[in-house]
């Protein structure tokens, strides 16, 4: 059975091998899919083929944890257009705590994480005006890939 909420996370790419474990690890967890998030701040685009490699990566992760779900590989979102996409999490080392009444009752919801460079003041203003959540999922600062699994597995296991 598929977890509930359903969760997309819009994240920005890391670098290199990153982005495949982080896509490995979101299927592992149960995240119905990943689009890559472009932010002011965000270095990598992943070509059409390197979206299809992830495709891949996401099968082999399926096989592999016995899920009946593939995590499904999106096309690059704007922040602005990630954010119409509500109910909206946005992981912030500014925000509260996850708590299970962030998200509670919705059928689906995003998760975004931004790139290495962390969010811009204004990109966060945004978030807030549009009506996401900000919360942060533990004390330190994680890297992109890391940050996407741990809050991924979050949301969806607490």
């Amino acid at each position: 059975e598929r977890s509930t909420p359903r969760l997309h996370v819009f994240a920005s790419a890391p670098k290199g091998a990153r982005l495949e474990s982080m896509i490995d690890g979101l299927a592992q967890v149960g995240a119905a899919g990943w689009s890559p998030l472009l932010t002011r701040r965000t270095v990598v685009e992943p070509s059409e083929h390197k979206r299809h490699r992830l495709e891949r990566v996401a099968l082999e992760a399926l096989k592999q944890c016995g899920s009946a779900y593939v995590l499904e590989i999106g096309e690059p979102v704007e922040l602005r257009d990630a954010l119409r996409h509500l109910p909206v999490v946005l992981a912030d080392a500014s925000g509260d705590a996850w708590s299970p009444h962030m998200g509670a009752g919705a059928a689906q919801l995003s998760l975004l994480i931004g790139p290495e460079g962390g969010w811009t003041p204004q990109e966060l203003e945004t978030a807030r005006a549009a009506g996401a959540v900000i919360a942060k999922f533990g004390r330190h600062t994680m890297r992109t890939e890391v940050a996407a699994v741990v809050a991924a597995g979050i949301v969806l296991h607490t």
